[in-house]
């Protein structure tokens, strides 16, 4: 190599002459050049050879019949009923609409947006057992794809049971089932309570 040459002559290569300096540094210049124009043509000559090798498997698939099925993408359960209609909504890309259709749409998102900023979740407890968390989901129903207008108002009980907290029920932002739910312990709720409603107060 060039560069054990010169080192063998002057012991390092900054020792050098100029000429021979400049002569070693466009040598590695265009090694350089050379390793780049190689790694673009292997790049552009694999991509290619790729391409032909998936177009020929789905051209054999075809031939023999068999068809891939498309992968089913996961549903996302939330909590309040508001995101899932928002969700319905904004995930809804259908281009074939009339400008009528396109403009209602529109309002019922802003609807749903200004029905879910009325709206705050809170974290649940979380249990230790994996099955019962999956127990506790409540599974989605068909519904139409429009969301609901006005949302069926339930009743609040007077008279609270001790598991169950004051400041929940008394907060109109949150759902009817987190305003209801009991803990399972009268020491639960007020863990609760300190956690989530006290530190707020002044």
């Amino acid at each position: 190599r060039k560069s054990y040459a010169i080192r063998q002559k002057y012991r390092l290569i900054r020792l050098a002459p100029k000429s021979v300096h400049l002569e070693y540094a466009q040598m590695r210049r265009d090694l350089f050049n050379a390793e780049k124009r190689f790694r673009d043509e292997m790049t552009t000559v694999y991509q290619e050879a790729c391409r032909r090798r998936f177009h020929n498997d789905e051209l054999e698939r075809q031939l023999r019949g068999e068809y891939v099925e498309k992968e089913v993408e996961p549903m996302l359960i939330h909590h309040l009923p508001e995101r899932t209609n928002l969700q319905k909504i904004l995930c809804d890309f259908n281009t074939n609409q009339s400008v009528k259709e396109i403009t209602e749409r529109k309002v019922k998102a802003i609807d749903g947006m200004v029905a879910l900023a009325s709206r705050r979740e809170i974290r649940g407890p979380i249990l230790k057992n994996t099955d019962e968390n999956l127990l506790s989901i409540p599974a989605l129903e068909e519904k139409d794809p429009d969301p609901p207008a006005v949302e069926a108002v339930e009743s609040i009980p007077l008279v609270l049971e001790k598991t169950q907290c004051i400041y929940c029920v008394g907060d109109e932002q949150l759902s009817h089932a987190d305003r209801t739910r009991k803990f399972s312990r009268v020491s639960h709720m007020m863990d609760h309570v300190e956690r989530v409603h006290l530190m707020r107060e002044p």
